[in-house]
């Protein structure tokens, strides 16, 4: 990875005013990046086996790795990065040392809950955390948000927690909106590039006739007035249809897929192995952010409730009440309620209650 990112270095380190981005330096971003996400790189997580926690914090970020031992040698599972608010900064290094350790942990709660796992830390007060007798306030709060999980906390030295060390120093940054080639490419690369349907063609054409300028055509089919409604949004790229989606004022490019990969499409972003079987708005959301087509939410909407899993794990949310039956006595004194008002204003009595006794006969 040293020499694989070498052009980067150089770039950020030698260069005295700003980084100086080149040809050479994207290339070295996108091994990296494949190289990081691949196989060889990234573990699949074993259940069965115990899952280590690597935390560091540093002035304007922190980071957090979840780890494995796979035959002797630890390999990483997931990673974790935040940047940290401006009031988060103003933290004391303690703080920002378990600010980490819950953000992380909380972060792979789905790994970590009910399981027995260790904690890696830089930061050797941490160790003694538990035994704090007057906790601050703020650590006070975080320490009881830990309290539901059982970890063990063990010292390293900085120099060697280096997986931790260096996220916390490059902090991802909230996912922006703004698609740029690479995503683009992904996207297309993400399911198989197919000749385009007969609708699809049909808008390709059009923009490359008429350009931004919508044209006053009558749509063959439902699809094609879907298509026209959204003209405005589509675009062209590389002979490729997109189309641009605003949400919460981010703009997402999106891969206009043909019928036949909406399957792989919804496979992959609710059953696959990394989409967790979201409900029905996370679902779209994230499609959304990617890909388009017509009839869009009709057909997550179906796909989740649809999903045999989902129906088999996941409980419903609809509470059935039972049916409401009439109370009938059939003589007095079999069935009274009883209840107290107040406290009312004092009476020259004394008295602020009034016990209500009713037999439901007379």
């Amino acid at each position: 990875f040293r020499k694989i990112a070498t052009p980067i270095y150089k770039a950020a380190v030698y260069t005295n005013k700003s980084l100086l981005w080149t040809e050479e330096c994207a290339r070295a971003f996108k091994i990296l990046k494949e190289r990081l996400c691949g196989e060889n790189v990234l573990a699949l997580p074993n259940f069965e086996k115990p899952f280590i926690v690597e935390t560091d914090a540093c002035d304007l970020g922190i980071g957090g790795v979840l780890s494995q031992e796979c035959e002797k040698i630890t390999r990483p599972v997931a990673f974790y990065s935040k940047t940290l608010s401006p009031a988060e900064q103003k933290y004391s290094t303690s703080e920002k040392e378990l600010l980490a350790i819950v953000k992380t942990v909380e972060n792979f709660k789905y790994f970590l809950f009910g399981r027995t796992f260790k904690i890696v830390t830089d930061h050797q007060p941490l160790k003694w955390l538990s035994s704090v007798k007057e906790p601050a306030a703020r650590l006070a709060r975080w320490l009881i948000r830990l309290e539901c999980y059982y970890f063990k906390i063990i010292y390293r030295k900085g120099s060697v927690n280096q997986n931790a060390d260096g996220l916390s120093r490059l902090p991802i940054k909230a996912v922006g909106a703004e698609n740029n080639e690479e995503n683009c490419e992904f996207m297309v690369s993400f399911v198989e590039l197919r000749a385009q349907t007969s609708d699809l063609k049909w808008i390709s054409d059009l923009i490359l006739e008429y350009g931004h300028k919508q044209p006053h055509l009558e749509p063959r089919n439902q699809t094609q007035l879907k298509l026209l409604r959204e003209y405005k949004n589509l675009f062209l790229k590389n002979s490729i249809l997109f189309r641009k989606f605003e949400r919460n004022n981010k703009i997402f490019n999106q891969f206009v897929i043909v019928e036949s990969d909406k399957k792989t499409v919804l496979d992959n972003f609710h059953k696959s192995l990394f989409a967790g079987h979201l409900g029905y708005e996370k679902t779209l959301n994230k499609i959304e952010e990617r890909f388009y087509w017509t009839g869009m939410k009709k057909d997550v909407f179906k796909f989740v409730q649809e999903c045999l899993t989902c129906q088999k794990v996941k409980q419903s949310r609809n509470v059935h009440s039972a049916k409401m039956v009439p109370l009938r006595p059939i003589r007095p004194l079999e069935l009274i309620a009883a209840d107290i008002v107040g406290p009312l204003p004092v009476a020259t009595t004394g008295k602020k209650y009034i016990l209500v006794i009713i037999d439901h006969f007379t």
